[in-house]
């Protein structure tokens, strides 16, 4: 944990940081990774011959290409991050030897323009994740989006702050991809401290603003509309998206500047 002291003169509060670059890929995407992979090697879905697939706008790819490779797996990232951001995760994950897969389908177009949320951009990679998982038998799909081991893993993040921070803890804030991050420490957070405010942050240019989500539409980890019911209907799956809800019953939506959402919960 960092103490901010420049950028937060002339406040009366203290500001940390939680840094996670040290982590092995230099991003706290390492602790999903590692818990969910485990977690499946224990309950024997995932076993040596295996291969892990996944979609990512890059960082949980890259996690899933280090600790899957790592393990003696084979990994499939369906990268969807457009431009050269993208053309620069995809070298990463290769080197440490997944393969990768750029996805450009005509229904991201109008994604590239625009600031998105994670989980609206890696819709396409999900659905051909559903698709071979159903057609082979040795593919295992980490599900992001919908994992368990998603939150239980920043559970873990969160009580590593309460033991480093050396008092009441009075707000935290996070950005919302999956919202593994949020709802993992926010579970902790507001056990210890049952009045601190948690604040979620996502792209203003969102078409999920978490806010306005039909909570019953969120249970999978697929595409909108028909196609997002027929993977429901398909998987016992829910969205960590949606635990977010029971978080605090005061949730409104104010847009920021330099296209930010901010989604107070």
């Amino acid at each position: 944990m960092v103490k901010l002291s420049k950028i937060t003169r002339g406040l009366n509060s203290d500001i940390f940081v939680k840094l996670e670059y040290l982590n092995p890929t230099g991003s706290l995407k390492d602790r999903i990774a590692l818990r969910m992979v485990e977690q499946a090697e224990k309950e024997g879905v995932l076993r040596p011959g295996r291969t892990i697939v996944e979609s990512s706008t890059g960082n949980t790819g890259t996690s899933l290409s280090f600790v899957g490779t790592m393990k003696g797996y084979k990994v499939v990232i369906f990268e969807t991050t457009p431009g050269k951001m993208g053309e620069e995760k995809m070298k990463i994950m290769r080197n440490f030897g997944a393969e990768v897969r750029r996805i450009t389908p005509k229904e991201m177009e109008d994604l590239r323009e625009r600031s998105v949320a994670g989980a609206e951009i890696e819709l396409p990679g999900r659905r051909i994740c559903l698709d071979l998982e159903k057609a082979r038998s040795d593919v295992w799909w980490a599900r992001q989006f919908s994992n368990p081991q998603n939150v239980k893993a920043h559970n873990e993040t969160a009580r590593e702050i309460v033991s480093q921070i050396d008092g009441k803890i009075d707000a935290f804030t996070a950005s919302i991809g999956t919202g593994g991050t949020l709802m993992g420490i926010a579970e902790v957070l507001k056990k210890e401290f049952p009045h601190i405010m948690i604040v979620g942050i996502q792209p203003a240019s969102s078409r999920r603003c978490f806010h306005r989500v039909n909570w019953n539409r969120w249970n999978t980890d697929g595409y909108r509309g028909s196609v997002e019911e027929r993977i429901s209907s398909h998987h016992d799956c829910w969205n960590t998206a949606s635990k977010l809800q029971n978080q605090d019953d005061s949730r409104h939506v104010i847009p920021e500047k330099r296209d930010r959402r901010r989604n107070s919960l």
